[in-house]
């Protein structure tokens, strides 16, 4: 059940296949809207991080972004941080207009897609983590969560990928919010907080009893 990383690519994108163990149907979600293995038994994830930029995205991202997803055709792609960038967006039209040019790769394929903060996504002191996440949940194919409201950060959520033939989970998906930038003094950027691993630990613990197994799992943050 462990992932296998096949190929990098300029050391901004990521290619990951999840192997399940049970026989798996051709199609992104089953009837009750979950996440679900293909019928080779395969889950691909593409992810993109760090594309930095502001409402004039630099089209060779774009292009890079629509090659990928054209090649590759995966069951989901998550974009882990600095979606945007520092001191290239002034006002809240900007930050919509660069979420908007990294979002439909994505929308325009009717490809699943999440997404987690890095420290320069909100530098610009202009909308909050919470207001640009409901921002990114507002994309019709957008599946990422605030997560809940008595643990650091924004945007700790899990994503649950079914086999075909079952409605129970084979594989999970993590996403944490690493922070942006540290206000103890102590350091420089920020960290998971211990209220983080908290949620991780009980939410693994809940569905393992759930399921009456420990389901295997990769983390983005």
């Amino acid at each position: 059940m462990n992932p296998r990383l096949i190929k990098f690519l300029a050391a901004s994108v990521i290619f990951l296949n999840v192997v399940s163990p049970i026989t798996q149907a051709k199609s992104v979600f089953d009837k009750n809207g979950k996440l679900k293995f293909n019928e080779d038994g395969k889950f691909k994830i593409v992810q993109f991080t760090d594309t930095q930029d502001g409402p004039n995205t630099d089209p060779r991202t774009i292009k890079l972004m629509n090659n990928i997803l054209d090649k590759e055709k995966p069951d989901l792609v998550v974009l882990t941080g600095d979606n945007i960038a520092d001191g290239k967006c002034t006002t809240r039209e900007d930050i919509k207009k660069a979420i908007d040019n990294i979002a439909q790769p994505m929308e325009t394929r009717n490809i699943p897609w999440a997404i987690v903060f890095g420290n320069h996504d909100t530098e610009h002191n202009i909308m909050t983590r919470e207001e640009m996440m409901k921002l990114y949940m507002s994309y019709p194919h957008n599946i990422s969560s605030i997560g809940p409201k008595n643990v650091d950060g924004v945007g700790n959520y899990n994503l649950l990928i079914n086999g075909s033939k079952s409605n129970k989970p084979a594989f999970n998906v993590y996403m944490m919010d690493s922070g942006s930038y540290t206000t103890t003094g102590i350091g420089y950027y920020d960290w998971i907080k211990f209220s983080q691993i908290q949620w991780y630990r009980s939410t693994t613990e809940e569905l393992k009893a759930k399921y009456k197994k420990t389901v295997p799992a990769l983390m983005f943050f």
